[in-house]
């Protein structure tokens, strides 16, 4: 699907991983809490089944990463970081989240 491929070339499946493994800490880290509440919602007003899916993505992250050994943690780490960085800029103060190489996603795609 494309939206699966959005979510993957925006950064987005690193996004859960703690700062120190190449994240941003979504859903891990409370100080993101909003943006990840954010993110949820942007990506669930578009499709759904999709956001629920990825919030599954983030929620395993969580759970490996709060109770995962360090090889488990390492391991998550390494099968989900990129070498590049996350294309996904984060705008909390309009509550809007939009891709910094593509003008098409200001707005939800409905």
């Amino acid at each position: 699907m494309q939206e699966f491929e959005l979510i993957a070339n925006g950064g987005l499946l690193d996004a859960p991983l703690q700062q120190h493994l190449g994240g941003w800490g979504a859903g891990i880290d409370a100080s993101t809490i909003y943006e990840t509440l954010m993110l949820l919602k942007h990506i669930g007003s578009g499709n759904l089944a999709v956001g629920r899916i990825y919030e599954g993505h983030v929620n395993a992250l969580q759970l490996v990463q709060s109770f995962g050994t360090k090889e488990q943690i390492e391991e998550l780490a390494k099968e989900n970081i990129k070498v590049e960085p996350p294309k996904m800029a984060i705008a909390a103060a309009s509550n809007s989240y939009t891709y910094a190489d593509d003008d098409e996603f200001d707005s939800p795609p409905y």
